[in-house]
């Protein structure tokens, strides 16, 4: 199966259509990333986007002391995203992410997808619904994680 293929069944992408799927994956750059490279450093101003078509990433978070520990938060599945947080919002990075095994991933570069929303608010509409999807259902589980905590 061809890499565009695979893009096209992650089902952030599903509900696309072809022309607007073809329109976001040429915006896009795939990559074959190494074991042991850090996709996103904490703190950093980066703005890109990246989903995992195949492959592991470790999401961690500086703890401790003197946030010299890296703690483990989260193992991204194909499929999945990292970075939409600095994407929306400009912040510095919240966690680091390195990738555990080769990975391919799907990077979107915010200043070109901004030029593409710019000329294309539909796209620009439907891509940024999708993406507060997401968040939305990660707060819910982290709702619901917090929730039980509290329980025990």
């Amino acid at each position: 199966m061809a890499v565009k293929e695979i893009v096209r069944e992650i089902d952030f992408f599903k509900d696309f259509t072809d022309e607007d799927f073809e329109i976001l994956i040429n915006q896009g750059e795939i990559k074959k990333v190494p074991a042991g490279t850090v996709l996103i450093e904490e703190g950093d101003k980066s703005r890109d986007l990246y989903f995992l078509v195949n492959g592991r990433i470790e999401i961690t978070m500086k703890a401790g002391m003197h946030d010299i520990e890296d703690v483990h938060i989260y193992r991204l599945k194909p499929g999945e995203t990292v970075g939409e947080f600095a994407f929306i919002d400009g912040f510095p990075r919240s966690a680091s992410a390195l990738v555990d095994i080769e990975s391919l991933i799907l990077k979107f570069d915010y200043a070109k997808l901004q030029v593409l929303f710019d000329k294309n608010p539909r796209l620009g509409f439907i891509f940024m619904k999708k993406i507060s999807k997401l968040l939305t259902e990660r707060i819910r589980s982290a709702n619901i994680s917090n929730r039980n905590l509290l329980i025990w």
